[in-house]
Formats: C-alpha cells, structure tokens, sequence
C-alpha cells in the first residue's frame, strides 16, 4: 500500500471511529473525548495497530496543528466581550495568573518527588493547565447555573488555552535552545505582542469580508472565510517567529465580535459559518484525541501511572483550588461567594487543548516526553470521570442551580 492510500485509511478509520465512538458516548452520557482516547488506544500502536501515524510525518503535524490552530479559532469565535464586562477582571486573572500559578504549583510538585528537574515539570504544568468546559456544555444546558458563572467558567477556558500555548512554548523554548542564550524579552515580545495585533489584522479583514457590504465579493463562498483566516494568521504570525495560536485567537474574538464595530453578515452566511466551524470542529477534536490514544504505549503508561496519578490528585485537589481562591478571593471586586468559587474550582476538566500540546511535544525530542503524555491522559481521564460527570449534582448541593 503506497503512502496516499495509508493516508487515507487512517483518516477513513478516524473518521468512522470518532463518529462511533461519538454515538456510543452520548448514549452512556458521557463526554465523548473519553472514547476518543480509548478507542485511540484500541486502534492505535498498542491495541490492533491500524493506525501507525509517525509524529515526525508531515500527516500527523498538520492534523495536530491545524486542529489545534481551528480549535483556538472558534474558542474565540464563541466569546462575546460585551458579556465579559462584569467577570472581565476575574477571567484575567484566571487565565494569566492561574495559569502561571498551575505551571509552577505542578512543576513543583514533579521535582519535589522526584520526577525530574523542575523545568520538565514546568512543560507538563504548561499542558495541562488550560481548561476545557466543552464537556460541561451539556450539563450547563439542563442544569441552569448564574449567568455570570457560566460566563467565568467558559470565558476562563477560552482565554488559557491560547495563554497556556504560549507558556508551553517559552519553556519548551528554553529547553530546547543549548547555546547562543535566551532573549525572553523578545520571545514574549513576538508571541504575544506581535501575534496579538496581527490576529486584530486578519480578523478585522475577515470581518470586512464577511460584512453585508462587501457580501458580493466572495458570494457563497463567504463561510469559507473562517479557513482562510485559521490559515492566513497563523501562517503569518509563524513568519514573524510569532505565536500562530494566539494570532489565530485573536481573529476569531474579532470576527465573533464584528456585531459590536456595526458590522454584520447576511443571515443565510452566518448560519452556514456556524455550522462549517461546529462540524470542522467536532472533527479535528475527534482527530487529535484518536491521535494522541494511538501514541500511547500501554507498558509505558503503567509504569507511569503512579506519578501521573499523584500529578492528577495534586491538580485536582490542592493546585486547582488553590489557584481559584487567590484569582477570586483576593481581589475585592467583583466578588464572588465561597459556593461560587468552590463550583469554579471543581470544574476544571482537561480537555481539547491539553490534548494537541501533549500531541505537539511528541514532534519533539525531548527527555520525560513520554511522562508528560501519559500524565495528560491520566489528567484527561480523571478529570472528565471524576469532575465533569459530579458537576451537575454539585451545582445543586450548592444550590447554585435555578
């Protein structure tokens, strides 16, 4: 079988696979990127073998980094700022902060038992610290919680998983560079400075685009734009030796937030913009957690599994906590109770994000490379077993629920 056909049919296999295993998920009532992973397992170099997809191949990069990139696109797309006004300052912090808070409190924790030196540490901190509350959708729909805390929850995840990208790279940045010194400055100057106001261009030019006024420039193919722009800014930013993930954020809370600079896209288009990115979506997370199940080697896991599982408890039971008391507690406004902050600090599920940065560092040598995968999968595992299945009747023993 040539390399086109191989290519093929482990996209054929994914594709059935994650649609499956979609299926059967929603059925139990479970969050699907669970069978994702497992199934990723079952088919993948330590199950049947089917899909044998090579980090270092071209495939696998661009499967991880365009999902990755679109993923953080729509993250964007999904934010309304003007919603943000009266949580703005906790969701700042959360995403800043708590974020440089969990790196650090879990690189800590690597070198205090003697995982390895603590800048290793730091690079697993860093990919597992964003949050994912896709998974709490669901429950957020039948279980109705303030509006303004579900915002901070959605908002927190929407705005660390471009933050925590970063972070993930300053350090790995900093391990991989041997000679010639560091210029963090420029570093942080470029990733986040430099990106940011690129993904402010192309998503202003998207948003023009896509306005009712300039409508007869693309037609029909005005959905289409959304690619472009996943495309064009992280391409660009890539160029500058910038953060292509952050750009591409960037762009997305841009041309989501279009309505607001009196602009607006015709009815027909916007629907059908929506519905493209909803399905490119669900596909590339299918993609990325398959991938990433695949690459596990099941011998390794276990003899991982207990460093993995003391990173999982200290996460999830001292870091998390932690974190959320000193971003929402501290500051006197706005002011959030302790049955609010309880609820933020429990929900905090590991998801999409964790999954690409733990995907990414696999196209790298880089030692304790393996540790920091499978701990991710614990991470993952656990946190959607134990925190996003409990969510719900927690909002109600909080009575937080209406």
């Amino acid at each position: 079988m040539g390399i086109v056909d191989n290519l093929f049919m482990v996209f054929l296999l994914m594709l059935l696979v994650g649609i499956v295993s979609g299926r059967i998920a929603k059925a139990l009532r479970l969050p699907d990127v669970i069978l994702y992973l497992l199934c990723g397992i079952l088919i993948g170099q330590s199950g049947l073998g089917w899909i044998v997809l090579p980090p270092e191949s071209t495939a696998y990069q661009l499967t991880i980094t365009f999902g990755t990139a679109f993923i953080l696109f729509c993250g964007g797309l999904s934010l309304d700022l003007k919603q943000l006004k009266e949580t703005g300052l906790s969701i700042a912090l959360l995403a800043t902060v708590g974020v440089l808070l969990t790196a650090g409190l879990i690189g800590g924790t690597f070198a205090l038992i003697g995982l390895g030196p603590i800048i290793f540490g730091l690079l697993l901190g860093a990919v597992i610290a964003p949050t994912d509350p896709a998974t709490l959708i669901p429950i957020f729909e039948q279980v109705k919680i303030p509006a303004r805390l579900r915002t901070l929850i959605e908002a927190e995840a929407g705005f660390n998983d471009p933050l925590g990208a970063v972070l993930f790279f300053l350090v790995l940045h900093q391990i991989l560079v041997t000679s010639g010194g560091f210029d963090i400055g420029k570093f942080l100057a470029l990733q986040i400075g430099a990106s940011a106001l690129l993904g402010l261009l192309v998503g202003g030019l998207t948003a023009l685009l896509v306005n009712k006024r300039w409508e007869h420039v693309l037609g029909e193919f005005t959905p289409l734009t959304i690619i472009i722009a996943v495309l064009a800014g992280f391409y660009f930013a890539d160029q500058i030796s910038g953060s292509g993930y952050l750009a591409v954020f960037v762009a997305g809370i841009v041309v989501g937030n279009m309505k607001h600079m009196h602009l607006s896209m015709r009815h027909e288009y916007l629907v059908q913009t929506h519905t493209l990115s909803r399905y490119i979506f669900q596909m590339v997370k299918m993609f990325i957690f398959i991938l990433l199940g695949s690459r596990i080697d099941i011998g390794g896991l276990i003899h991982d599994f207990w460093g993995a599982a003391i990173i999982a408890l200290v996460l999830v039971f001292a870091v998390r906590p932690l974190v959320v008391v000193a971003c929402l507690k501290i500051p006197r406004k706005p002011r959030w109770s302790w049955r609010e902050t309880a609820f933020v600090a429990w929900t905090r599920e590991t998801g999409v994000m964790a999954a690409a940065l733990a995907g990414l560092l696999l196209t790298q040598h880089v030692e304790h490379a393996s540790f920091i995968v499978n701990t991710t999968f614990v991470v993952i595992l656990f946190t959607l077993l134990a925190q996003a299945t409990t969510a719900g009747p927690l909002a109600r023993k909080l009575k937080l629920s209406g």
